[in-house]
């Protein structure tokens, strides 16, 4: 019985589970790196964007003050919650404080890292699906 449906559904797949990881790890260097060798400060909130739902700060380290962006809610408090002026908690790299984010850095590798594997389970499923029939076939 073939099925000519088969080749572009695992294609698709494929497809999907490699935009979701490019999607997810557009940042996940950045917040390794923060992870491994940033240190945390305290920062102070200066925008918000609310279409993006994105939160612009500033922080100060070795007497130069340093800004960023980043999404707000993950080792941070939630978008709603935060307004201009509210002091946050910033992590950045000490050789490099252009390299920050807003909140623990942690917090941003577990949503990204939950993306990255529920990419590639869905990917995988029909993978798995259509080698074990052509097993099968044996």
């Amino acid at each position: 019985m073939d099925r000519p449906w088969i080749k572009p559904a695992l294609g698709a797949a494929a497809r999907a589970a490699a935009a979701a990881f490019v999607y997810s790890n557009r940042d996940w260097v950045r917040y390794q790196r923060l992870e491994r060798a940033g240190i945390g400060i305290d920062g102070v909130v200066t925008g918000k964007d609310g279409e993006r739902r994105v939160v612009h700060y500033s922080f100060e380290f070795k007497d130069r003050l340093h800004d960023g962006s980043d999404q707000a809610g993950m080792g941070s408090p939630e978008f709603d919650a935060i307004e201009i002026d509210d002091q946050v908690v910033v992590f950045f790299l000490p050789q490099d404080p252009s390299v920050s984010s807003l909140g623990h850095p942690k917090e941003h590798l577990k949503t990204q890292n939950r993306v990255i594997a529920w990419a590639l389970l869905l990917a995988g499923l029909p993978l798995f699906w259509a080698i074990r029939r052509e097993l099968r076939r044996f």
